[in-house]
């Protein structure tokens, strides 16, 4: 039978908020070289990982993954499958959706595996759920894919979407989105992206500063490949226009950043900077992130909040990730069947 699967990917969860059960996940998700920054021999970061990373974040880790667990479950896994279910109702009867995680289960080996013993598939289609391309999320998975599809038969073919941030559809799901927050009460809008060590960046694109040290950038209109950096910059760009914002009515930072090695201006000082210069209400925009996870709820929610108001803000408010919004659920139908098309 000649049938198309469809895998959404995405970075993983825990299987539950124990600590023996984090410090599994972490020790895989530290050890891989796609994300690792500290540029070691493997053998000394497998020690470095196994013996001391793992066991000394996991009793710290376990107690943020407690605080998002509900009972539907850690939402990252949780929205995942429910984008899967929801475009398998909306798909023919010959295209199957999967999901499948780079760290945690269910694994990419295990659901391709699962593919391949059913002998049905003659195409498939790989989507992290990653909007911007970058070497720890996108690349990483990339790599894991290849590695588990070498039995397969020559005849399949194989595709991926590596990104999706400059999509018409995706802008418009954002823009939308964030119109339901009411935007234009607050003082200042951050668009918000995950940190990424520079040393993941092209070598033309390591000078820290604003959006013009991206070399990459200049190549925008040409619908060239961007850095992970430049299209952060050009999809902040891309909705303050849609948005009509003006220029000094909104900011670009970077969270989850582990010093001055990474992509640069960092969250924090900008809070406080703000609150310092009188803007007493901000709307954080998160736009790394397509499900709710640590980063957004914990991170962004209760931390950078509690940060702001205490800095002098006197109003924070945050989007959450798009989740299962209909229209996130129909944009991302409409790009898999481009691709289908193909």
């Amino acid at each position: 039978m000649h049938k198309t699967a469809v895998l959404l990917l995405n970075i993983g969860s825990p299987a539950t908020p124990s600590i023996d059960d984090v410090c599994q996940y972490l020790n895989q998700y530290l050890i891989d070289k796609y994300r690792s920054h500290y540029y070691l021999p493997l053998f000394i970061q497998k020690l470095l990982v196994s013996w001391i990373l793992a066991p000394l974040r996991a009793p710290h880790s376990a107690a943020l993954y407690r605080q998002l667990i509900s009972q539907n479950g850690l939402p990252l896994y949780y929205y995942t499958k429910r984008l899967c279910d929801e475009l398998q109702e909306m798909t023919d009867s010959q295209t199957d959706i999967f999901i499948a995680m780079n760290y945690g289960i269910p694994s990419i080996k295990e659901v391709l595996q699962d593919i391949w013993m059913s002998e049905k598939y003659n195409c498939l289609i790989f989507v992290p759920l990653f909007p911007q391309f970058s070497i720890p999320t996108t690349q990483s998975i990339i790599n894991n894919i290849n590695k588990q599809i070498k039995n397969f038969p020559a005849s399949t073919k194989v595709k991926f979407i590596k990104s999706f941030y400059r999509h018409p559809l995706f802008i418009d799901t954002w823009t939308k989105y964030i119109q339901t927050y009411n935007p234009y009460e607050f003082n200042h809008i951050i668009f918000s992206f995950h940190g990424l060590p520079i040393g993941h960046l092209p070598k033309n694109c390591r000078k820290q500063g604003d959006e013009k040290s991206c070399a990459c950038l200049k190549f925008a209109k040409k619908d060239q490949n961007l850095c992970y950096r430049g299209s952060c910059f050009e999809m902040t760009e891309i909705l303050a226009e849609r948005l009509r914002l003006k220029k000094e009515y909104y900011s670009v930072a970077f969270q989850s950043n582990f010093g001055k090695k990474w992509t640069q201006p960092p969250i924090k000082p900008l809070l406080i900077e703000l609150a310092e210069r009188g803007i007493e209400s901000i709307l954080v925009v998160p736009l790394s992130f397509v499900s709710d996870c640590v980063e957004t709820t914990i991170e962004i929610g209760q931390e950078y909040r509690s940060l702001f108001l205490a800095s002098g803000g006197k109003r924070f408010e945050w989007t959450t990730g798009l989740n299962d919004c209909p229209k996130w659920l129909s944009t991302l139908r409409n790009i898999i069947r481009e691709v289908e098309g193909v």
